[in-house]
């Protein structure tokens, strides 16, 4: 058992570690778009970032209405990341 909590900082956090140059696939309009996992986790880094300078705090509920692609699994990083509450609506 880990001495520590596993949370999705933990665990975004040790994909970020092992996984940032795995490619993250998205299509829109019939065509794929490209990013490195890297890349995501930077644009979660700078969302957080902005949750936070928002005034976002532990437990606070953010909504999300995104289609299932790079930005929405970049919410889906970030907000739990400060402790928000992702819910999609």
């Amino acid at each position: 058992m880990p001495d520590f909590p596993l949370t999705t900082a933990v665990i975004f956090a040790h994909g970020r570690q092992l996984y940032s140059d795995s490619e993250v696939i998205t299509y829109r309009d019939g065509a794929a778009g490209r990013s490195s996992f890297g890349e995501i986790a930077a644009a979660a880094d700078r969302l957080a970032a902005g949750l936070q300078a928002a005034g976002v705090q532990m437990g606070d509920r953010v909504g999300t209405l995104c289609w299932n692609t790079d930005v929405h699994l970049t919410a889906y990083l970030a907000v739990p990341c400060v402790g928000g509450v992702l819910h999609t609506v």
